[in-house]
């Protein structure tokens, strides 16, 4: 009696193990799991299919690259497609605005260069055949500050890519009495929330230099995010700002409050 008690014992935990490992092999992962931070696709969970994890990079210079994972499929196999879109800082298409892309196939090869151009609705295609594609603007009126990016139903990448206008950005500090200052910290920076667009967040822009012998800075060219803050500052004559609304072709004047 006791030999066929632990017998039927030993067969329901069998079959309570066997359908344990069946429901726990048809799980799916939880969508809830997925979230974006800093600009990378992150999962809790592992991902399946490498291709959905992407990384952006922006720098200062209006370069933007987003990588797409460690996997791309075959170039003879035509690649991943890529479908873009470019929008101002306030969420309206750049009409035909050319982009220049680069990519590369090959470790250690020059990176391929090709151009791109946004149609009337701010849109763009191409085939990316490498692990990443960087992006930057072909005119020096405009430039690239970020971008976001979402799967597009298996079929590839759907990319957001935020540009603003650009102005110079140049000029002299002097204190009150109207002396030159060398060595002034100069700050040019902004702030940007795109509305209307899906899986972006705010961006912020910021360049620093000091003033030469003859008090005189240049940044290049610099975005214009509504507005864009022109700060000078040395440690004993105080601060200076001006905002930057609009193009300006002339040279700026920062005057600090003290005097030597």
């Amino acid at each position: 009696m006791r030999a066929v008690l632990v017998l039927l014992l030993l067969v329901a935990g069998g079959a309570f193990f066997l359908t344990s490992q069946e429901e726990t092999g048809a799980r799916e992962p939880d969508p809830a799991n997925v979230r974006v931070s800093r600009g990378r696709l992150q999962r809790d969970e592992a991902i399946e299919n490498p291709m959905l994890a992407t990384e952006i990079e922006a720098d200062a210079d209006g370069h933007v690259t987003v990588f797409f994972g460690d996997q791309v499929e075959d170039p003879s196999r035509g690649g991943i497609h890529v479908a873009g879109r470019v929008v101002d800082p306030r969420g309206e298409p750049v009409q035909g605005l050319a982009l220049g892309y680069r990519s590369n196939a090959e470790l250690g090869a020059e990176p391929d260069t090709e151009e791109v151009r946004c149609d009337g609705r701010g849109e763009f295609t191409l085939v990316a055949r490498s692990t990443y594609a960087e992006f930057a603007c072909e005119d020096s009126r405009w430039a690239l500050l970020f971008a976001g990016v979402e799967e597009n139903g298996g079929a590839g990448f759907r990319i957001t890519l935020i540009a603003a206008p650009t102005t110079p950005c140049a000029g002299v500090v002097t204190d009150r009495a109207g002396h030159r200052i060398e060595g002034a910290r100069v700050q040019v920076s902004g702030r940007v929330e795109v509305p209307r667009a899906k899986n972006l967040t705010s961006h912020e822009f910021s360049r620093r230099i000091e003033t030469d012998e003859r008090g005189h800075f240049d940044f290049g060219r610099v975005p214009l995010l509504s507005p864009t803050s022109l700060v000078a500052l040395t440690p004993d004559l105080g601060s200076a700002e001006l905002e930057l609304v609009a193009a300006e072709e002339r040279e700026l004047s920062l005057v600090l409050q003290g005097t030597r």
